[in-house]
């Protein structure tokens, strides 16, 4: 087989794959058809019989009813399955039959992200199916007609303004508008100080090394494929298999290592809380038993993917990023809600910060992440190396530029790391008000892959525990050295 066989072929396979996704969605996301109707004006682009059939029927019942079409795309069938070829009704039936799945549980897709696909898809249909007619015209000698043909040529478009139909149900119809950004919110009073992880928001969590920045950035990553999410990670710090380990342990909620671990957990205590410790034995995960753990979170969610690349540090600008991403969408039909990228600052310099200082490079590389954000319809988060020890990250005034959160993390003593104690402030939220005094107590155990195992608000924590985290640490060891085995841990794992 030559080559050019092979890329047609590989092609072919995207393609068909590609216009199945388009269909899937016209049929189950009302949001995807209000944002794409105009777009589908000409079904003859699409290559697939079943597709082409399929989303007339999809088009037809929208621009009747307003809304997707969902299950009764069956009932459609039903009724023009006899004006159908053995063939095409097969394949129509397959499809269908492979849809159960994306009626019960619609994906939670990034509808912008979608329409830019599906417009550059119809742009590449229309340049082909262009391109066959000058061959046409050329080989037959009709130079006339092919200057014609290209002089009326007209890309797809987007239509510049949407109509918004005012619904008399305008409870549900405000609901659905409300907040249109809206991804999810982290758990527990971590979750309360950050806020709303949104669309074309950049998050920054800022912290010395060593802290648990990428730890931090997994979960986020975690939250969000748990809620239905695309995750892309950007691995600029690590190895790719060391950050892929971590991603598994922060998932899928078990660790590579066998031994036991003293893993602190929070007691109610009247209106306060205790910081207790529990003993728990850990086997040490196989590969065979980490491949049936990503079986199970998948039937939990099917729709959530996440995809890591990893770039030599200092090379990979934000261009490379998108690049990346162009490719991963038109290849595996891959299109982001969050990007994670650890961490911002070891960013290739962009060009037009090449001669400047060190400092305004980095500022400049987030800054395009901003723009990544606002343009993709994504929700950016990253990290930064504080300068400050990341008890006083306000000092650091660069990174408060071009962020709609930034949080600051730090292990205020050894003893401290040693327990599994972190302390989170917000120092930037443009979004909601915050108290810089206001801040988080974050229990981890990094050594089983958990990087907030709960959270509360300081001011919700016990005298005695106040004390401990003071100077009279022994408050604490004590209790570590006597820590129980605990069986029931189901609340954290």
């Amino acid at each position: 087989m030559e080559l050019n066989d092979i890329i047609d072929d590989t092609t072919a396979i995207s393609d068909i794959s590609s216009e199945r996704r388009f269909c899937i969605l016209a049929i189950t996301s009302t949001p995807f058809l209000r944002a794409a109707y105009n777009l589908f004006s000409d079904v003859t682009l699409f290559d697939s019989s079943f597709v082409r059939t399929t989303l007339t029927w999809a088009l037809k019942y929208y621009n009747k009813y307003n809304i997707a079409i969902n299950k009764h795309i069956i009932g459609v069938y039903d009724q023009e399955k006899n004006k159908l070829s053995e063939i095409q009704s097969r394949e129509i039936v397959e499809f269908l039959q492979s849809l159960s799945e994306e009626f019960e549980q619609s994906p939670l897709q990034n509808v912008k992200g979608d329409v830019d696909f599906l417009v550059n898809y119809l742009k590449v249909q229309q340049i082909k199916r262009l391109q066959k007619k000058l061959d046409k015209f050329m080989l037959t000698g009709k130079v006339l007609e092919s200057e014609a043909e290209i002089a009326s040529f007209n890309t797809v478009k987007i239509a510049k303004s949407e109509a918004r139909e005012i619904t008399e149900n305008f409870d549900r119809y405000n609901e659905e508008q409300a907040d249109p950004d809206y991804l999810f919110t982290m758990e527990g009073a971590y979750g309360e100080m950050f806020g709303k992880v949104k669309r074309g928001h950049i998050t920054m969590v800022a912290a010395e090394a060593k802290v648990g920045k990428s730890r931090s950035m997994v979960k986020l990553a975690s939250t969000a494929l748990k809620n239905g999410f695309n995750v892309f990670v950007v691995n600029l710090e690590m190895r790719q298999h060391e950050m892929e380990q971590l991603i598994d342990q922060e998932v899928l909620k078990i660790t590579h290592k066998a031994g036991t671990a003293v893993i602190p957990y929070f007691v109610k205590n009247g209106e306060k809380f205790d910081i207790k410790f529990m003993k728990k034995e850990y086997k040490g995960a196989t590969k065979e038993d980490f491949k049936n753990h990503w079986k199970a979170e998948k039937l939990f969610n099917p729709h959530a993917q996440i995809i890591t690349r990893t770039f030599p540090q200092k090379t990979a600008m934000v261009s490379d990023i998108k690049a990346e991403l162009e490719i991963l969408r038109d290849t595996h039909n891959f299109v982001p809600d969050v990007i994670i990228v650890d961490y911002a600052d070891l960013l290739g310099v962009e060009l037009e910060d090449r001669f400047k200082d060190v400092k305004y490079q980095i500022m400049g590389s987030r800054r395009k992440l901003k723009q990544l954000a606002q343009e993709m319809n994504v929700h950016v988060h990253t990290a930064s190396q504080a300068h400050s020890g990341g008890n006083d990250v306000k000092g650091d005034k660069d990174k408060l530029s071009d962020v709609d959160v930034l949080i600051g993390l730090n292990y205020e003593t050894a003893q401290h790391k040693e327990m599994g104690v972190l302390h989170a402030t917000c120092v930037v939220n443009r979004h909601v008000y915050f108290n810089l005094k206001d801040r988080v107590i974050i229990l981890t155990n990094y050594g089983i892959g958990q990087s907030m195992l709960d959270s509360i608000w300081e001011k919700d924590l016990g005298a005695v525990n106040k004390e401990g985290l003071g100077d009279n640490f022994s408050l604490f060891k004590e209790d570590r050295e006597e820590a129980v085995d605990y069986d029931d841990f189901s609340d954290y794992f």
